[in-house]
C-alpha cells in the first residue's frame, strides 16, 4: 500500500542538523585503522583518561515509490577527538570505540531492514527502534571503558578486542552503507548527517522536530 504524503511526513526521511566536513572525517572501513595523528581536538586536561574519540553515525535518505534507499555510515571527527597520551595500547583502545560505533551501526541496520511501516504507530515505533540501539550502545561503550580501565587493563582489552571482532562479524550482512528497503522506516540518531551526493528534493523530505531532543 503505497503511502500518502501526510503519512511520510511524520517518517523522518531526511533530517540535517550540520555537515560533518569531510576533510575532518573519517568514514569507518575495515581495512582502515586510526593514527594519533588523526587527534586534532583540543585536550580537555581535566579528565582522567588518556584520549577521547568522537564517533557517530550519519544519514542520507530517499524515497520513491513505496520504498526508501538509505545509506549509514560510522563517522570519526577528527576536531572533536584528541589524545594526550600516544601508546599503542590506548591506540588500540580508541579503535575499539570506533568499531563498537560502527556494530551499532550494523544493528541499526537489521533493525530499519525488518521493520513495516505502520502509519498509525510509525512515530511510536521508530522512537522505540532509536532508543532501544543508543541505550545499548551507550551501554557497551561505558561497560567497554569500565572493563579495560581505558586499555590499562591489557588482558581485558584483548578480551574486548576478540568480543567486537565477532560481532562484526556476525552483523557482516548488515556491513553495507546502502540499502535499499520496502515499506522502511528511517530514524536519524544521534550524531551528525551528511549528504554527499545530489538529493532529489521531491523524493526528500524533511522533518525536524521528531527526535530533535534525543540529540
Amino acid at each position: 500500500m503505497l503511502l500518502s504524503i501526510k503519512a511520510i511526513i511524520f517518517i523522518i526521511l531526511f533530517f540535517l542538523l550540520h555537515e560533518v566536513s569531510a576533510q575532518d572525517t573519517i568514514y569507518w572501513q575495515p581495512n582502515h585503522k586510526l593514527k594519533w595523528v588523526d587527534f586534532k581536538g583540543k585536550i580537555d586536561a581535566t579528565k582522567h583518561y588518556g584520549a577521547l574519540s568522537y564517533t557517530g553515525i550519519s544519514y542520507s535518505a530517499s524515497y520513491e515509490g513505496n520504498s526508501l534507499t538509505f545509506k549509514i555510515l560510522t563517522y570519526f571527527n577528527k576536531k572533536e577527538s584528541w589524545a594526550k597520551l600516544h601508546s599503542r595500547e590506548g591506540l588500540q583502545h580508541e579503535q575499539g570505540h570506533f568499531d563498537i560505533t560502527e556494530l551499532f551501526a550494523r544493528k541499526l541496520r537489521k533493525e530499519l531492514k525488518s521493520y513495516v511501516i505502520n502509519p498509525s504507530t510509525v512515530n511510536k515505533d521508530l522512537k522505540f527502534i532509536y532508543l532501544k540501539i543508543y541505550n545499548e550502545k551507550n551501554k557497551m561503550q561505558s561497560l567497554y571503558d569500565s572493563e579495560t580501565d581505558f586499555s590499562r587493563n591489557t588482558m581485558m582489552q584483548d578480551v574486548w578486542n576478540e568480543k567486537i571482532q565477532k560481532e562484526l562479524k556476525n552483523l557482516s550482512e548488515f556491513s553495507s552503507v546502502i540499502c535499499h528497503v520496502e515499506q522502511c522506516g528511517l530514524i536519524y540518531p544521534y550524531g551528525s548527517p551528511r549528504v554527499d551526493q545530489p538529493v532529489d528534493r521531491r523524493s526528500v523530505l524533511s522533518v525536524s522536530l521528531l527526535f530533535a531532543y534525543l540529540l
